[in-house]
């Protein structure tokens, strides 16, 4: 059991009037700073943050942090799943601690740990600003997540097409898009529509590490988003968030027993939406998170779009990829975003492929083919590229019915439209098989049984 407690360091605070917090290892008897940036948040937005809704926000950034500073091959008996009991400081205790075991159990599924947690009294304010001008408060009705990935680009036009005065949020960090990647895409946006949009990013730093390494799994990313979404909807007096994901990826059955846990992720998965839905509303905070794209493919997705001409034009400056930091086995490199090979990468080739609308065909770091996965035997030394492509073929190699997908399904987590969504997965299966087919090398089309 991994003993940890959030605390006020020196009742300091940033340059945004929030309160510094740090994560304390008792055992350990070692501390790890909690930093926040969020860019100008407050000089742009012009809001004063309530104590509630700065409570959700503190508690998303806190459950990340701790999922990165704990490394499983360390931690885990079975180098899996953590046993972490941790005290956590908020505004209204009573209330978070009747309702505890909900997040609990979302916490247990999203991250695959064993989760122990108590409230206790915050001390002091979270956030005290006096300089703070609140004249000229922007007006916000609609909030959606824009990761800089391409099923929130999607997102984002469609939203745009349909409603007015949104707010746009994103999280940066080195797993995925950065700061200038989604302020470029949001740009664009901005000068291609009159309606009011706005954005707001932030960013959570690391502190100092417990152990050597971090855990790299970072399962508990999708919560830092919408804790940091569910902050603006509380302070704007919204009631809904967009969170957009493809189905495929949202479900995300294991492709083999070794995948079952590590890298098959949770962060979408409607099952742990409605935990964290019901404990959000047994703590009073009613804002339904809402995924429009469930029960769709990210081909679909692509093809459905309501601006085919600004997602033409945007679809390269997006970032599907979880390698694109990692790139010494890729054979191209050179200003190269997404590596080509990973599951997300192979999900998105093949829902391009199955658009079919682009003029030009990205380059990735790698193609499928026999040498550049390094499906040689005789190439020394033996890259680890192939694994997702491999697994990924060896599943579409077992031709699943319906009924098995749903067997499959109900082997996660209890889910509504249980038919429909086995029925996507088979749509989504059918795009990859379609797009490997047709454009890896023959050695690699040749695994396909």
């Amino acid at each position: 059991m991994i003993n940890l407690e959030i605390t006020i360091e020196d009742g300091s605070r940033d340059n945004n009037g929030l309160l510094n917090m740090s994560i304390k290892n008792i055992e350990m008897n070692k501390s790890s700073n909690v930093s926040i940036n969020m860019v100008q948040i407050f000089k742009t937005l012009k809001f004063v943050p309530s104590e509630k809704s700065l409570d959700i926000l503190f508690f998303a950034i806190y459950v990340h942090l701790i999922d990165n500073l704990l490394p499983r091959d360390i931690l885990a008996v079975d180098n899996w799943q953590r046993e972490i009991r941790i005290k956590v400081p908020v505004s209204e205790p009573l209330l978070w601690n009747n309702s505890k075991q909900i997040i609990v159990e979302a916490l247990d599924f999203l991250t695959g740990d064993e989760w122990n947690i108590e409230f206790y009294e915050l001390s002091e304010k979270y956030f005290l600003n006096d300089e703070l001008d609140l004249e000229d408060t922007i007006q916000v009705e609609n909030i959606c997540l824009l990761s800089g990935g391409l099923d929130s680009l999607v997102g984002a036009i469609d939203l745009i097409q349909e409603k007015d005065n949104i707010l746009f949020v994103s999280h940066f960090d080195g797993a995925g898009a950065n700061l200038n990647d989604q302020k470029d895409i949001f740009d664009i946006f901005q000068s291609n529509t009159s309606k009011n949009i706005n954005l707001s990013q932030f960013h959570v730093y690391d502190g100092e590490a417990f152990y050597d390494t971090h855990d790299g799994n970072l399962r508990a990313r999708s919560l830092l988003f919408l804790g940091f979404a569910l902050f603006h909807a509380s302070n704007f007096n919204v009631n809904r968030i967009y969170l957009p994901e493809n189905g495929l990826i949202s479900i995300n059955i294991p492709l083999n027993e070794s995948r079952t846990s590590s890298n098959s992720t949770r962060t979408t998965h409607p099952y742990f939406i409605k935990k964290l839905q019901d404990f959000l509303i047994s703590i009073d905070i009613n804002v339904e998170i809402v995924n429009p794209y469930q029960l769709k493919t990210k081909g679909e997705m692509l093809s459905e779009c309501q601006n085919k001409v600004l997602l033409n034009s945007l679809i390269n400056k997006t970032i599907s990829c979880s390698h694109s930091k990692r790139k010494e086995p890729w054979t191209r490199r050179t200003g190269i975003r997404n590596c080509g090979y990973c599951i997300s990468c192979l999900i998105r080739r093949s829902s391009i492929y199955h658009y079919g609308e682009l003029e030009t065909v990205e380059t990735y770091g790698v193609n499928l083919d026999i040498h550049e996965l390094k499906l040689d035997k005789t190439t020394k030394p033996i890259s680890k590229v192939p694994t997702d492509v491999l697994a990924l073929i060896n599943f579409l190699n077992k031709k699943y019915e319906l009924s098995k997908y749903e067997r499959e399904i109900a082997l996660i987590a209890n889910i509504d439209n249980m038919e429909e969504t086995a029925k996507m997965l088979d749509r989504g299966y059918v795009e990859l098989r379609k797009y490997i087919d047709d454009n890896a090398s023959d050695e690699i089309k040749r695994l396909l049984l």
